[in-house]
């Protein structure tokens, strides 16, 4: 799955957590889900750095938080759906397991994720009815996110260009934009300074 679909599935999973999960523990729950596609950073170890056993055993120890230990898993069940997920036991063995359901990388499938994770927010969060100008921006940042998956292939129409790099710069730019439409800073601080400034 791509990592913006990962982020878009934790954050369709918060909107039903409800209340009883604070804030900071949907915010870590939603970069856990992140945080193992970090190794596409240096494309030829993608899956090898951070999908493992290890990496998640790394972010126990390190974070001891239920929240982003859960995020992580939630990406290894992702991935173990759509591929083979070979790297689980790397550096000591790669072992084939995974249902390699391939339809789970289509942009169909993607981009319906991402129409999910829309409606979710628009009906959950109550964001028509709101005529709040910032309810508007948090419909604006989920809609520039979910574009953000049509990314690879508007470049390569548009532009020729296929390039990796900029594919994954794009969907981790669309994953932030995402975590920000469903995770808005604090305006009433920026009205606050912006009043201020004028």
């Amino acid at each position: 799955m791509w990592t913006v679909t990962h982020v878009a599935t934790a954050l369709i999973v918060c909107s039903f957590l409800g209340s009883k999960v604070s804030r900071r523990d949907k915010i870590l729950f939603v970069l856990g889900s992140l945080l193992p596609d970090l190794d596409h950073i240096y494309e030829p170890y993608h899956r090898y750095l951070f999908h493992n056993i290890f990496f998640l055993i790394f972010i126990i120890i390190i974070f001891r938080s239920w929240a982003i230990t859960s995020g992580v898993i939630l990406h290894f069940s992702e991935d173990f759906l759509a591929s083979n997920l070979n790297t689980l036991l790397y550096p000591v063995a790669v072992v084939d397991i995974g249902f390699k359901w391939s339809w789970l990388y289509s942009a169909q499938f993607n981009i319906l994720i991402g129409i999910i994770y829309l409606i979710t927010l628009i009906f959950k969060e109550d964001l028509l009815r709101n005529k709040d100008i910032y309810a508007w921006l948090r419909l604006f940042l989920a809609i520039i996110g979910i574009l953000s998956f049509g990314i690879p292939k508007i470049s390569e129409l548009l532009f020729s260009i296929k390039d990796l790099m900029i594919i994954q710069i794009a969907r981790f730019l669309g994953s932030i934009v995402l975590i920000l439409s469903y995770f808005p800073p604090n305006f009433e601080i920026i009205k606050k300074i912006f009043a201020q400034k004028i």
